[in-house]
């Protein structure tokens, strides 16, 4: 029997149906025993004809060698609040925003092509279907109508040793490549929450930046970090990178969220690594042997650091961090500008090894009250404006730059015993000094440089002062000038001077004491001269004693001690006021145009 007489089981039916209905009977058809049997036996050649099941959209074909059906094509529309997905490479994947009713997974092997797909329309956990073949290893779906909450992450879970952005699409939230060496970059891609790269040994530049909604980072692996890697990641929260020994610039810059960072091995922080870091409050970085600049600037968050090894730090590189509070560099050995500048929070600075502190290192940090800096050498201008420190003890420092601590509305006491070198300006603004002691300054003293509140100076070894260098210091009280040679004109005037004695003084100009009301003694061994009005309005002067080897030369002896108990015996109740001669000289200066004017009260005095 040829091919074209065959007809199909169903193709019968339908006739018998036909016959029934034309002789008016719903009587089943009678066929001789056996009839349907021979029927089925019959060759088709290529195979008979079996019933076509579409149960998904797609395209359908009779198989290969049957003369059958032309193609069919389905396309059955979704129902509402349900979509499809096509899955072309390896992974796990879950819904993203909706729930799907079908999905089409693609199987590969490695180098061999396509395998075919497969087709699921129900829940459940599908394996490949074929052992030894690189396809899925395993796919969880949720179909439509299965309860499952519709805000779970679109994950791609693979062992592909490469990914590049054209292989990921937008919506995908969460990317784990275990076994990745290679990636191109997935940057302002808004959709990634989670991304897993524990093989990669590189994260390339500007990789993630701008992925706004990315929260969780692994890559435990990963040796080298680019620039700008992960910078405007506005909602990671954490970055370890247990193997990674080198960063580029601004790798974390403007991670609002990020509050933790661990980098083990890292020796050198780069420039503005972490910079805009506001929520960053725990940095560790054990190896660290460099901190470059702006690296965590405007952190501040950041309480406390701790850097052990760092040696070096670059311009800015705490600068804004308003809630640090201590800091430890033991090994630190050079720092640049601004380095901790506005850290407002900052109570205590221990640097050991530091011999030079920057301009403006320290600026605004009005905190600041303990400070220890044993080997600094030189401080620099206002690296320490409007701080909160009360004392200043620098004990190797030798060169103090101008407004080093302009504003310093606390401290009390400046020591630096083996300080040469200042210039003006150093102190300006700090109200509240009382002490300055600097016994190895030498030459001329700065001018503005002792600021009013000042109640003792120390200073030892300047030879010279301009006028009214101290003038009006109103809590003046106690001062050691030992090497002055000259006492200018109006030096002292107007202060809280008791005694003052001159060791070196060989000249006292107009009026350097006028209006020491508190003054009742003074000693000048080598004086040779005096100008008018030195000692005018001294009105407790009692005793002046002048030791030098010769008569003293005035101008205008009654100008000299005007208005003191040396002129006028009514500051004494009645008594004169002493001007003490060496006995050699005794009859010399009664001798004396000008002293003898004042003989009675010219006294001898002879070393015993």
């Amino acid at each position: 029997m040829a091919d074209e007489y065959i007809v199909s089981k169903s193709d019968m039916t339908a006739v018998a149906n036909k016959i029934r209905t034309k002789g008016g009977t719903s009587a089943l058809l009678s066929f001789p025993q056996g009839y349907m049997s021979a029927i089925d036996a019959i060759s088709g050649g290529g195979g008979v004809i079996q019933p076509l099941s579409v149960s998904a959209n797609g395209t359908y074909s009779a198989p290969s060698g049957v003369d059958g059906y032309s193609p069919v094509n389905v396309n059955v529309p979704l129902p509402s609040g349900t979509t499809s997905l096509s899955f072309e490479s390896n992974g796990t994947y879950i819904r993203d925003i909706k729930d799907y009713a079908s999905v089409n997974i693609t199987v590969s092997v490695s180098g061999a092509g396509n395998l075919g797909s497969k087709f699921i329309s129900n829940n459940g956990i599908f394996n490949a279907s074929t052992d030894g073949y690189d396809g899925y290893s395993q796919v969880t779906v949720n179909v439509s109508g299965s309860g499952i909450a519709l805000d779970q992450p679109l994950m791609m879970i693979g062992n592909a040793s490469s990914l590049y952005s054209a292989d990921v699409a937008s919506t995908i939230n969460v990317l784990s490549f275990p076994y990745c060496t290679e990636i191109d970059g997935f940057p302002d891609c808004d959709g990634l929450r989670s991304v897993y790269f524990n093989a990669l040994p590189s994260v390339p530049a500007g990789a993630f930046a701008g992925c706004t909604n990315l929260e969780t980072i692994s890559f435990s692996a990963c040796a080298y970090i680019a620039s700008d890697a992960f910078i405007f990641c506005s909602a990671l929260s954490v970055a370890i990178f247990p193997s990674c020994i080198d960063v580029g610039a601004n790798a974390f810059q403007d991670c609002t969220s990020l509050s933790y960072v661990e980098f083990p091995l890292l020796s050198v922080i780069p420039s503005e690594m972490m910079s805009g870091c506001y929520s960053l409050e725990t940095a560790s970085f054990p190896a660290c042997t460099k901190i470059e600049s702006g690296a965590f600037s405007q952190c501040e968050s950041l309480s406390s650091v701790s850097f052990p090894y760092c040696s070096y730090i670059e311009n800015g590189a705490f600068y804004g961090c308003y809630s640090l509070q201590t800091v430890e560099f033991p090994s630190c050995t050079f720092m640049n500008r601004e380095a901790f500048q506005s850290c407002s929070s900052l109570s205590e600075a221990t640097f050991p090894l530091l011999t030079v502190i920057p301009g403006s290192a320290f600026a605004e940090c009005n905190a600041l009250e303990s400070i220890s800096f044993p080997a600094c050498t030189e401080i620099s201008a206002f690296a320490f404006e409007n701080c909160g420190i009360s004392l200043a003890y620098f004990p190797a420092c030798e060169y103090l730059n101008e407004n080093a601590f302009a504003g310093c509305t606390n401290l009390e006491v400046a020591s630096f015993p083996v300080c040469t070198t200042a210039v003006s300006n150093v102190f300006y603004g700090c109200y509240s000094i009382r002490i300055m002691d600097f016994p190895a300054l030498s030459g001329s003293l700065p001018d503005p440089f002792v600021p009013d509140s000042v109640e003792e100076v120390y200073f030892p070894l300047i030879q010279e002062a301009v006028s009214n260098a101290l003038a009006y210091k109103t809590s003046l009280s106690s001062i050691n000038f030992d090497s002055l040679i000259s006492i200018a004109e109006g030096m002292f005037q107007n202060t809280m001077l008791t005694s003052v004695a001159f060791p070196s003084a060989q000249v006292i100009g107009i009026g350097p004491f006028y209006g020491c009301y508190s003054l009742t003694t003074a000693k000048f061994p080598m004086v040779s001269y005096i100008d008018d009005g030195a000692f005018e309005a001294c009105e407790h002067l009692t005793s002046v004693w002048f030791m030098a080897s010769s008569v003293v030369t005035t101008n205008n002896i009654s100008g000299i001690f005007y208005n003191t108990p040396i002129m006028d015996s009514t500051y004494l109740e009645g008594q004169y006021g002493s001007i003490v001669v060496p006995a050699s000289l005794y009859s010399a200066y009664l001798a004396d145009s000008d002293w003898g004017t004042l003989s009675d009260r010219i006294m001898s005095w002879s070393q015993s």
